[in-house]
């Protein structure tokens, strides 16, 4: 495994960001976004650091239900969205322009994931899963791991996306967390 989990537990955001630092501090170098980044508490270790998200705090308060990412193709050396894109109706979209503004890493975490039971009673509803392709109409995103995987497998090669590494992590006893390093591939490749 290229990036390790450190042993580091978080327990809220604040955590979150040292484990995050921890484990990726080799790529998140040069300018970095943060979409949905909250307070911004990784501008404590990163210099060139930029957080889009809802709250006041952020440097750039955005809807990214309503509003487009204010930024140019290849504009951030890293560029992370972390637990925030299950919360987005067009999170296929956003999943796509975090892919162009990046101008090499991109590092994704999905939460929640479900387990494998999950997809016998989705079935239920057409409101679960994370198809690779964006529905009509969605209000939620309910998934388990392999909807996560498929995901962020078929959006990137679309978007011209090495997977560099996938990798999950189970908290609770049920959910969990997938977790993507994707790196954009080289003209020619």
């Amino acid at each position: 495994m290229l990036f390790k989990p450190p042993k580091i537990k978080y327990t809220d955001r604040y955590s979150k960001t040292k484990y995050v630092f921890n484990k990726y501090s080799s790529i998140l170098k040069g300018r970095v976004l943060d979409i949905g980044g909250g307070e911004g508490y990784l501008r404590e270790y990163i210099p060139d650091y930029t957080n889009i998200d809802k709250v006041s705090t952020a440097d750039i308060q955005l809807d990214l239900e309503k509003e487009t990412i204010p930024f140019e193709d290849n504009s951030f050396n890293c560029v992370l969205c972390l637990d925030a894109l299950e919360h987005l109706d067009n999170l296929h979209d956003v999943f796509d322009k975090l892919c162009r503004i990046t101008k090499k890493w991109l590092i994704i975490s999905l939460p929640n994931c479900q387990p494998f039971s999950f997809r016998f009673w989705r079935k239920l509803s057409s409101k679960y899963g994370l198809p690779a392709e964006k529905p009509l109409d969605r209000h939620k995103w309910y998934y388990y791991f392999g909807d996560a995987r498929n995901f962020i497998k078929a959006r990137s090669k679309l978007n011209n996306m090495h997977i560099i590494q996938l990798d999950s992590e189970r908290r609770r006893l049920r959910k969990g967390t997938i977790w993507a390093v994707l790196r954009k591939k080289e003209e020619g490749n």
